[in-house]
């Protein structure tokens, strides 16, 4: 009879543990598939971070912040490794009931060299933390009134996701719970990845985009006549209009011929 118990428990123990990891992997599977037609809607640097946070708020956290690095923005560059990068806020988004943050979207900052995000950023590997009340970090208040936010918010987890492209750090993003919702666990922090990954891909297409449209207008700006022929009979003016092609090059050209 004890063995038939014995018996009986563990396979209600592992027929419910089952039902439990079904259930999250369908959710995961609903969430991977929600953010593959979320994120990444726009050759847009600014508007994909924003769509990773706002689906991060509506299925992981209480808040998401996504940070890129300034040259990440401008041009090609790497972290370095000798001294802290800049970094902007470039996208910020909470669930229903948290406060927002103090800190708006634009603000340039940097992490201290040995944080965290500092390491998260150098190594490309995601950290998970928790916190408690009366030991936050200084590196996410950033300021007094956001450190009074995150208080009010009951900061207890969060995760540390890098955001990595081609081999390179783009930026972090940084999903945080309060005391409304349970720490963070390792398969959360795998879905994290995943969601921020397609992000990091679709950031970096939008970055190569503008470059290559810059340099596209660029090139057709230095074909065109810096002057136009001044003629005692007839003025004359010149414009150039791109087509709607996203390469930004196209139209018909025309001439001024002396006779």
């Amino acid at each position: 009879m004890a063995f038939e118990y014995v018996d009986r428990t563990s396979e209600q123990t592992v027929a419910a543990y089952q039902r439990a990891r079904d259930r999250w992997l369908q959710r995961r599977l609903l969430v991977i598939n929600e953010a593959g037609t979320r994120i990444g809607t726009t050759l847009d640097t600014t508007r994909t971070p924003q769509e990773l946070a706002d689906v991060g708020a509506d299925h992981l956290a209480d808040l998401v912040t996504v940070d890129l690095l300034s040259s990440a923005l401008q041009e090609e560059g790497t972290y370095p490794v000798d001294g802290p990068a800049t970094l902007r806020r470039i996208a910020q988004a909470v669930s229903d009931g948290c406060p927002d943050p103090a800190v708006g979207t634009g603000q340039t900052h940097t992490y201290p060299h040995g944080s965290e995000p500092a390491r998260v950023l150098a190594t490309g590997q995601p950290l998970r933390l928790r916190i408690t009340a009366d030991d936050i970090p200084t590196w996410p208040a950033m300021s007094a009134d956001n450190e009074l936010a995150l208080r009010t918010m009951g900061l207890r987890s969060m995760l540390l996701v890098p955001l990595w492209a081609r081999g390179s750090p783009l930026g972090v993003a940084q999903f945080a719970r309060g005391h409304t919702a349970d720490p963070f666990d390792d398969d959360e922090l795998l879905l994290a990845q995943e969601i921020a990954s397609r992000a990091a891909v679709n950031i970096d297409n939008a970055r190569r985009y503008t470059q290559e449209r810059s340099t596209a207008l660029a090139l057709q700006r230095s074909l065109l006549p810096q002057a136009v022929p001044e003629k005692s009979a007839v003025e004359t003016a010149s414009r150039y209009l791109p087509s709607g092609s996203r390469a930004g090059v196209g139209g018909d050209w025309f001439d001024v011929i002396p006779l």
